[in-house]
């Protein structure tokens, strides 16, 4: 403990001083910049006083933390030399990775943001930004070399630099979606400028599109994909960073993750463009301006499907590294988009439900062509759900362990137990409150929408209990018999004696001969003519001394 309490002593002030003189840099950095065209239109002429001023902190700030952090840097060297195992140790592990993430997750967002502003017109003023988030990636990249002289050992110092790895590759991953989203919706937005099939309006939401009524340009899609750019090199940079990785469970944990939310992009898109195609077949007259705010799926079917390819393709690697594993990944990987489709495809059902409940209801408004719109959209986004759940339910019968099914089956049937549940306490509120002389607002249309979450909720525990009870998943397992020790003999039932035919029943000669006689009484048991039981005696006959 002694030891332990020293190392984490020696990271902690080590660690605290290069944040210290990191921060000490970026502070001139920054001032320098934002003296520079960098920072555009925001551009500020400092004085020799001010700069000196900065230069003369930066250079203490770095000599204080080089003296007393490389003394501690030597320290733990030299605790190093002393004992190896401190290298791959969980202190040494915990410092370098939160401390390294926390880096990442300030300098990518940070610089990412600056670039993509700079598309705006008359932007300015990012020199700041670029300049912390230029020394936060400095400290990671030294931070990073020093952590590759040593590897994790296993237990806790690799599941913190895994945790380190994957975690924050999937929070960059939410990081860089709006920066996607953004360049792809201005790209088609500009697309529909300059070939005219929108003009310079605010659309029906509201949104202006186009130059504005100040002559003011597009947005500056170079600057937009930068961002977008940082974003997605440093969710590459830490799957380079992991590529000789060995087996995780938490690897696949979370790169299922990131599949499933690319997944449910990608299912917008659908829904999305469903929509569309369903408001034209009603005659709806669509404009580009609808596309664009309202019917406009290229930017997250784009991004969905880069983020399932991607994913996918990392997964599809961890099954060529582990063939016995590969069926299990590949169940998984059914189960996650089952249930991801599942989701659209039981809200479709919901809402296709209350729609005809509304139609068959006295004094109830007919459901609206937007309504069936989203309805039958949803169920065309989540169409999938069938195939995909049929197709993992006849490779789960082929295959063993069948858990990724399972996992599935209990995941819907808890859905659908709490979707009933919540329905049937609606519905009650509902009914009792107007019964009392306490009725909500529309509470007719209250009481449907509850009735049909327990109907939906209803039919969806039915399907998935009766397939775990007839799979026999709610059966108590048979508790173990204990052995009988085999020096106990015990002789043969005057039942076993009876049944076995005489040639069973003969002594054997030999080692071959008594095999025979064992084989032929399993044969018997399994054939059914013998009870478990009289097998046994006569096993034990057969084993008794003498025989």
């Amino acid at each position: 403990m002694a030891r332990t309490l020293y190392r984490i002593y020696l990271y902690a002030v080590w660690l605290f001083l290069m944040i210290f003189a990191t921060i000490a840099v970026g502070v001139v950095l920054s001032t320098l910049l934002t003296a520079s065209p960098l920072n555009g239109s925001s551009q500020i002429s400092f004085s020799d006083t001010a700069v000196t001023q900065q230069v003369i902190f930066a250079l203490l700030a770095v000599i204080v933390a080089a003296s007393l952090g490389g003394l501690h840097y030597w320290l733990i060297r030299r605790d190093i030399r002393d004992d190896p195992a401190a290298a791959s140790g969980p202190v040494r592990a915990l410092f370098l990775n939160s401390v390294e993430a926390g880096a990442v997750l300030v300098g990518v967002p940070v610089i990412a943001l600056a670039l993509a502003s700079l598309a705006s017109f008359g932007s300015g003023g990012v020199a700041g930004a670029i300049a912390g988030g230029l020394v936060a990636l400095g400290l990671f990249a030294l931070l990073e070399t020093e952590r590759r002289q040593s590897r994790a050992a296993p237990g806790a110092a690799i599941v913190l630099q895994r945790l380190h790895f994957y975690g924050v590759q999937l929070i960059l991953l939410f990081i860089a979606t709006p920066f996607w989203l953004n360049a792809i919706g201005n790209t088609v937005t500009v697309i529909f400028v300059n070939t005219g099939l929108v003009t310079t309006d605010c659309g029906q939401a509201g949104l202006c599109i186009g130059p504005d009524v100040f002559g003011n340009p597009l947005p500056n899609l170079g600057w937009l994909w930068a961002g977008a750019a940082v974003a997605t090199l440093a969710v590459a940079g830490y799957g380079f960073l992991s590529r000789h990785d060995g087996r995780s469970a938490l690897r696949l944990v979370l790169h299922f993750a990131a599949y499933g939310y690319g997944l449910i992009f990608a299912l917008v898109a659908v829904n999305q463009a469903a929509s569309l195609v369903l408001s034209l077949i009603q005659g709806e007259t669509v404009t580009a301006s609808d596309f664009l705010f309202r019917y406009e799926f290229l930017a997250p079917a784009a991004f969905g499907a880069l983020v399932v390819a991607v994913y996918a393709g990392w997964l599809a690697r961890d099954a060529l590294r582990e063939p016995g594993s590969a069926h299990t990944l590949g169940l998984t990987a059914l189960a996650v988009t089952s249930a991801i489709f599942a989701v659209p495809f039981w809200i479709g059902c919901a809402l296709v439900a209350f729609n005809l409940l509304t139609i068959i209801s006295p004094a109830a408004t007919p459901p609206s062509a937007d309504q069936w719109t989203a309805a039958i959209a949803a169920l065309i986004a989540g169409a999938g759900y069938v195939p995909f759940s049929l197709r993992m339910r006849v490779l789960a019968r082929r295959y063993t362990p069948a858990t990724p099914r399972r996992g599935l089956v209990f995941a819907l049937l808890g859905a659908g137990t709490l979707t009933a549940a919540i329905g049937l306490i609606v519905t009650l509120f509902a009914v009792l409150t107007q019964a009392f002389g306490a009725a909500l607002d529309n509470w007719q249309d209250t009481a449907r929408a509850g009735g049909v979450a327990l109907f939906i909720g209803a039919i969806i525990s039915g399907i998935y209990f009766s397939r775990a009870q007839v799979e026999g998943w709610f059966r108590r397992a048979t508790p173990a018999v204990p052995a009988t020790p085999t020096s106990v003999a015990s002789a043969p039932s005057p039942v076993a004696t009876a049944t076995v035919s005489a040639a069973d029943a003969a002594p054997a000669s030999t080692g071959a001969g008594q095999a025979q006689n064992i084989e032929g009484v399993l044969d018997a048991l399994l054939a059914g003519k013998l009870t478990r039981d009289e097998a046994a005696a006569r096993l034990r006959g057969l084993l008794a001394p003498g025989t």
